[in-house]
Order: C-alpha cells, then sequence, then structure tokens
C-alpha cells in the first residue's frame, strides 16, 4: 500500500476502542487502586470523620489509578469528594428527605 492508500479507520484506532483493551488499561488500574486502598482500622463515627476518609481514598485513586499519578492536598481531597456525593448520591434506600 503506498501513502495514497490508507486503511481507513486506522487499525490503531480499532484496536484502543476495542472493549477488553480499554478495561485492561481504565478499569485494571482503577480497579487495583481500589483495591490497595487501607481502609481506617474503624469505622468512621461523624461526618468529620467520613469525609476524611472519602479524602483519603479520592487522594489514593488519583495516585495510583491513573497513567499520570496526581497528588491532591487534603482540601482539594476533600472537595472533590463532596463534589462526587452531590452529584451522585441518592441517598439511603427507603428513607424520606
Amino acid at each position: 500500500m503506498n501513502s495514497n492508500e490508507r486503511e481507513y479507520p486506522p487499525q490503531c484506532l480499532l484496536a484502543a476502542l476495542d472493549p477488553e483493551q480499554l478495561v485492561r488499561e481504565v478499569v485494571g488500574p482503577i480497579q487495583m487502586a481500589v483495591e490497595s486502598f487501607a481502609g481506617p482500622e474503624k469505622e468512621p463515627t461523624g461526618h468529620r470523620e467520613f469525609l476524611e476518609v472519602l479524602g483519603d481514598f479520592i487522594r489514593h485513586l488519583y495516585w495510583h489509578a491513573g497513567g499520570v499519578p496526581v497528588q491532591l492536598s487534603n482540601q482539594e481531597a476533600k472537595a472533590e469528594a463532596v463534589g462526587l456525593l452531590e452529584e451522585h448520591y441518592e441517598g439511603v434506600i427507603g428513607v424520606n428527605p
């Protein structure tokens, strides 16, 4: 094949979009980071302790789960945790707000 006859779409693009490849490259490192997180020895007893543990978890994920480690401060990690809770937490099932 000469330079005027290119494959469409390029095989490298198709390979990058392969679901199994995506799982290996994206989900795999996240799962390993989740499994390697050493949570607290005892369960948090209040909101402040819960937010501290959640911030530690977020900081651990940012550092261990991606291709380029991101180091978050305590404040940044807590802010990210609060943002995730506000955006995705739907409450306890069966409890009226």
